[in-house]
């Protein structure tokens, strides 16, 4: 599993911060998912271990302030 940081635009001036987490080459299932916090909006308090889990079972997941 790997993560990747980066960055897109909602609307023409709203720049938010993303994470991917990835699952290894060979396991992609093609599916995905996106975590949504419910507070405070930050996306390192997605709980690390759910998106380690999903990316090693083929998914790959969305995180984003």
């Amino acid at each position: 599993m790997r993560t990747q940081d980066f960055h897109f635009f909602s609307g023409p001036r709203l720049k938010l911060a993303g994470r991917l987490c990835l699952p290894d080459q060979g396991r992609a299932n093609g599916a995905g998912g996106v975590f949504c916090v419910g507070f405070g909006g930050v996306k390192e308090w997605t709980p690390v271990g759910l998106c380690t889990l999903r990316a090693e079972q083929g998914y790959t997941m969305l995180s984003f302030d």
